[in-house]
């Protein structure tokens, strides 16, 4: 399968080590959440993942021009086939996680409740939520990382010259 006229190869060549990095912080996360849900909400439901995200997704498009010799095209396909690769294992990680750790949705639930809506409606929507997930994980991780890539592309391209 070809992305801008390169093979996916080319692109794994420069998404491997940022996909992997991206993947195993979703797997921290669960490990984590699993042991204690103060370090999780402390440090994986605050800024800290979105920051860590944009910084891989910069590098990506970095990466794409700086060494691969791409243009800003290619650093928004990197980006995006990062952002959809890493988007759809997130969501497994993340109905996983709902299944072995409930306590998250018994939190989500608690908020709810507390605010007037009914326990078993927002246990209902949250599981269905999760399988959704693997729809849109993957649709907004590509066009997030495909954003980012594209940007950083840009300002590397720019910063070269």
């Amino acid at each position: 399968m070809k992305f801008d006229n390169k093979e996916f190869s080319f692109y794994w060549k420069i998404i491997k080590i940022p996909t992997l990095l991206l993947v195993l912080w979703a797997i921290i996360a669960f490990i984590v959440a699993k042991f204690s849900m103060y370090w999780y909400k402390t440090l994986f439901q605050s800024f800290a993942g979105l920051i860590l995200q944009i910084a891989i997704f910069a590098f990506v498009g970095y990466a794409a021009i700086a060494e691969h010799k791409g243009g800003p095209k290619t650093a928004a396909w990197a980006g995006a086939l990062t952002g959809i690769i890493v988007g759809f294992i997130g969501a497994i990680v993340a109905i996983i996680m709902v299944n072995f750790v409930p306590e998250i949705i018994d939190d989500a639930v608690a908020q709810a409740v507390a605010q007037g809506a009914a326990a078993d409606m927002v246990r209902n929507i949250t599981n269905v939520m999760m399988y959704v997930g693997l729809v849109t994980g993957p649709l907004f991780g590509g066009l997030f990382g495909a954003l980012i890539s594209w940007i950083s592309g840009l300002i590397t391209k720019k910063s070269i010259k």
